[in-house]
């Protein structure tokens, strides 16, 4: 802990009276005093002005006759008693208090912040001023303000770099006035610590000029795969010296660029002092020989990255040694490497995901890290320590799949792990736990006294974490602080219950979420309410932790604490009661001015209104499952929005009234899968080439699935439609349990319909998950799905092609009735031009020329379909595929696999092929015919053989 920082939490007794501050003091800013000074001496004034209930006056230097009482903010360059000493150089955001004279206090300190946390310490220090949360500002009232004898007191805070953030960011005191920012402002000093282009993903912005494509990451499946924008897909090959020698070039050009426009428009305030380096957003990493022979290196693939830093940061430090470069310890790169260490100008940012993110994540964010669930996450940053000096942690404070308030806290787990950052030389400290997921309120307990320790621990992090929460609970619920206190205490002995952690499974397979827990809150939040029924503003924010409990209740049947479930609880009364708090806290935490646009109170406002009436009427099972155990049931109520490329609305027709519903890209069939990101397998998938003609939802069923921690479910061919993470119905207690899955879907438009006059979209609206069971059926409609060859079982489809979807492209191609075909139906040549060998073949239009030709000089002689592969396709904007060598079989352009499927451009694609007669099969006695009935694509993989 820094020797200097002096800084008490609680207002304890004072030795020697040497000052006695009143309102006739007066404020003085210095003749140089910048706008943070200005800020400054306003909120000095304003808050002992509601402590004296007189607020003493400010006035310019130049003003002040050298007599009269008062706080002088700033170093003179008049008085010499109150300049700055000549022989002390003073970090940014370091302040200091002091007895200048007698009569005269001075606050001052570094340029960078100095002054508004001196005078921020001094509100807090002697005058009993806190700012408890986004609705709570408190200073004691006072005749006066008493300070001790030869005031001089000097500190910053203990982090650096500090955040923390619950997704509406402000300028409110709540922040500001806690040291902590999200808007750099010239009122506040600034903050701008992060240089451009930003603090996290950059990798998008330093390769997006990149000329070469070996710059790129390489897949697996031998692309280079260029980002498109900071979630990918693709990221750096960082084992490339050219790559890393054009991100240096770059990075001294921003730098450069970013001095010069500070020095032009607010010079003084400070350089940026961190240049994040930082993966895109995708698990995505580099499979070249170079990158390869690191990971092996190393023992990690992180240690490509860690090289990848030091080499810049050597050369960096040559122009510029007081800047850092900051990378990620994220996805796949959070494992620390072995052999190699950090650079003392390179910062690593330990972000451990969330184990509801079963592909890369290990950690359970809910928990302390000294939890038994924690013992992996905990031991990778242990393991971090000595590779890098200098280290900083993204912290998570919910779970991100679940657009639901749930009965969470993180309080004493966070503080718990601050308080371990900062015992082993942590630099920076970010918190992220929103209280919306998409536009959903998805708060978890007590999430401003959740904010307010952390943040006033990234101040001080050895401050008394018990007296910090004690005095929140005083402040914040008055008479109702016991009751609210008894209640975190327990919500937090019942989470750690499970040594399996929470985050790892489904809500509805947490143990700790059960009738005991409601029950209890319940007996809790009651007393808190009669204890504080007088109060309105205390009675608001007791019935703000309401909001979780009433959410499980209503979505938790097997609770059955609802009268109709043989419980107590009115299912009306708690949906009005859940109602008023989750638009409460929309008004309490969107401000009329935020950062983020598309957070809007209307949005959230409208999506309450929503969930309120899927509340009060509740769907209905459809009848073939009424009388099957049911595992889970999600509605679009219970759909996951993180990263979502579809949209949740309103539908009639959709269980509950709204839907998840994609409306963009429509060329190809409608497609339901099944795919093991662990394995890289697809487990199941329907291909819906001749969909229901009645634009209506029907059921599909999917057989017989072991689930595993790393599934995930797919609707639309590009996988735009993936409402839930089945992972988080895995139960590693039962982890050979098989399901049914039901999935509810609607297709429209005249991309499915014919003759349709609706806009093309398809729509996920219910998602049920049984015990496997064979007798089971599924209502039968019109719809035909379509299994995909053995041989492409399990690999990715980008498109699946019948005749439902083709485009004939020749007047000579024409659709006929084949009941060979997989939908019933193929295109079909059958003129006079059989003499040559059958052939297919792929042309670029553009370029004009052939792609691949495949002659089928010794044709199968069963007169059967069968499957012919063409490799290694660069798709383009012009490409078309043919058959017969005269090419009258061309079914359709490929043009929209190109357009909507740009990370894979190299493509294999597979033809089903039929010939017959006696011009292709010897002896035939049937016409002379070629036929087509289903072309699939697939990223370029030379190992699948074609059967």
């Amino acid at each position: 802990m820094k020797k200097n920082f002096l800084l008490a939490l609680l207002f304890g007794s004072i030795s020697a009276l040497a000052v006695e501050i009143k309102p006739d003091w007066q404020i003085v800013l210095t003749d140089q005093a910048d706008a943070s000074v200005r800020y400054s001496g306003k909120v000095l004034s304003e808050q002992l002005g509601k402590s004296f209930g007189k607020a003493p006056q400010v006035i310019a230097e130049k003003n002040y006759d050298g007599k009269a009482p008062a706080i002088f903010l700033g170093w003179s360059s008049n008085k010499k008693n109150l300049q700055a000493p000549s022989d002390r150089k003073w970090s940014n955001e370091e302040w200091n208090i002091r007895e200048a004279a007698p009569q005269l206090v001075q606050i001052a300190g570094s340029r960078i912040r100095g002054v508004f946390y001196g005078t921020l310490e001094f509100l807090e220090r002697f005058a009993g001023y806190r700012a408890y949360a986004v609705d709570l500002e408190h200073i004691e009232k006072k005749k006066s303000v008493v300070l001790p004898e030869k005031l001089d007191l000097t500190g910053k805070p203990y982090f650096p770099y500090r955040n923390s953030s619950f997704g509406v960011y402000s300028n409110n005191p709540f922040w500001v006035h806690n040291r902590c920012y999200l808007l750099p402002q010239a009122d506040f000093g600034w903050y701008t610590i992060t240089g451009l282009p930003g603090s996290v993903h950059t990798f998008y912005f330093y390769s997006k000029d990149f000329d070469r494509d070996e710059y790129f990451s390489l897949g697996e499946n031998g692309v280079r795969q260029k980002a498109v924008g900071p979630h990918g897909p693709g990221q750096i090959c960082m084992s490339n010296p050219g790559a890393r020698q054009a991100v240096l070039k770059k990075l001294l050009a921003v730098i450069a660029e970013e001095r010069a426009e500070i020095d032009k428009t607010r010079p003084g305030t400070g350089y940026p002092e961190i240049y994040s380096l930082s993966v895109n957003d995708t698990p995505a990493y580099c499979h070249c020989s170079g990158c390869k022979a690191l990971y092996k290196k190393y023992g990690a693939i992180s240690g490509a990255q860690l090289e990848f830093l030091n080499v810049i940061a050597e050369e960096l430090v040559k122009v510029y040694p007081d800047v850092y470069v900051l990378g990620e310890a994220y996805e796949h790169f959070a494992e620390p490497p072995k052999n190699i260490k950090a650079h003392n100008n390179v910062i690593i940012r330990i972000a451990q995901l969330g184990k509801e993110f079963s592909m890369v994540g290990t950690r359970d964010c809910l928990l302390p890290l000294t939890h038994p669930a924690n013992k992996l996450p905990f031991e990778q940053i242990q393991n971090w320590l000595p590779v890098a000096k200098k280290l900083a942690v993204w912290e998570y404070g919910k779970i991100y799949v679940e657009a639901l308030s749930l009965p969470h806290t993180t309080v004493r787990a966070h503080a718990s792990n601050l308080k371990y950052f900062a015992k082993n030389g942590v630099i920076s400290a970010y918190l992220e736990a929103e209280f919306t997921e998409g536009n959903h309120i998805a708060m978890i307990n007590f999430l401003d006294l959740e904010h307010f320790v952390n943040m006033r621990l990234q101040i001080d992090p050895a401050q008394d974490v018990e007296l910090l929460i004690a005095d929140f609970m005083h402040k914040y619920y008055g008479p109702a602080a016991k009751y609210m206190s008894q209640l975190l205490t327990y919500l937090e002995k019942r989470m750690a219950e499970d040594p399996q952690g929470i985050s790892g499974a489904s809500f509805k397979k947490r143990k700790y979420l059960d009738k005991a827990l409601v029950m209890t809150a319940d007996e809790l939040l009651n007393a808190a309410e009669k204890a504080v029924q007088n109060h309105p503003v205390y009675l608001a924010r007791v019935r703000q932790e309401r909001l979780p409990f009433d959410s499980l209740i209503l979505n938790k049947s097997d609770l059955k604490v609802l009268k109709e479930q043989g419980g107590v609880f009115d299912r009306t009364m708690v949906a009005k009661r859940w109602k008023s708090a989750a638009d409460a806290a929309v008004m309490k935490y969107c401000f009329e001015k935020y950062y983020r646009p598309g957070l809007t109170r209307s949005a959230l406002l409208k999506n309450n209104q929503t969930r309120y009436t899927d509340y009060l009427n509740p769907v209905k099972l459809p009848d073939f499952l009424r009388d099957v155990p049911i595992s889970f049931d999600c509605t679009a109520r219970d759909f996951t929005t993180q990263g979502a490329r579809f949209n949740i609305t309103a539908d009639p027709d959709a269980a509950g009234g709204i839907a998840a519903s994609y409306n963009k890209t429509h060329q190809q069939p409608f497609e339901i899968g099944l795919y093991d990101n662990k394995s890289r397998k697809t487990i199941a998938r329907k291909v819906f080439s001749m969909p229901a003609q009645d634009e209506k939802y029907h059921w599909c069923k999917l057989s017989n699935v072991l689930l595993t921690p790393t599934l995930r479910m797919w609707g639309h061919y590009s996988w735009a439609l993936t409402p839930v993470f089945l992972h988080r119905f895995y139960d590693p207690r039962n982890p050979m349990q098989r399901y049914d899955i039901y999935i509810s879907y609607k297709l429209e438009g005249p991309a499915y319909v014919k003759n349709s006059k609706k806009a093309n979209a398809c729509y996920i609206d219910r998602i049920i998950l049984t015990p496997a069971n064979d007798m089971v059926k599924v209502p039968q409609n019109s719809a035909q799905s379509i299994e995909p060859p053995d041989f492409l079982r399990h690999k990715l489809s980008i498109a699946d092609y019948t005749v439902a979807n083709f485009k004939p492209q020749h007047k000579l191609c024409k659709v006929v009735s084949d009941k060979d075909a997989v939908t019933g139906k193929a295109v079909c040549y059958d003129g006079k031009n059989h003499g040559n060998p059958f052939e297919l073949g792929v042309y670029d239009n553009k370029i004009r020329k052939t792609l691949q030709r495949l002659t089928i000089s010794d044709p199968p002689q069963d007169e059967k379909y069968h499957w012919y592969k063409l490799g290694n396709i660069k798709l383009g904007p012009k490409v078309i595929m043919w058959g017969h060598s005269r090419w009258y079989l061309r079914p359709i352009m490929l043009k929209e696999v190109y357009d909507l499927q740009s990370p894979h451009p190299v493509c294999d694609i597979y033809v089903s092929s039929k010939l017959q007669g006696p011009a292709y099969v010897k002896n035939s006695t049937k016409p002379n015919a070629c036929f087509i009935d289903r072309i699939i694509v697939t990223p370029a993989d030379p190992s699948v053989k074609v059967k």
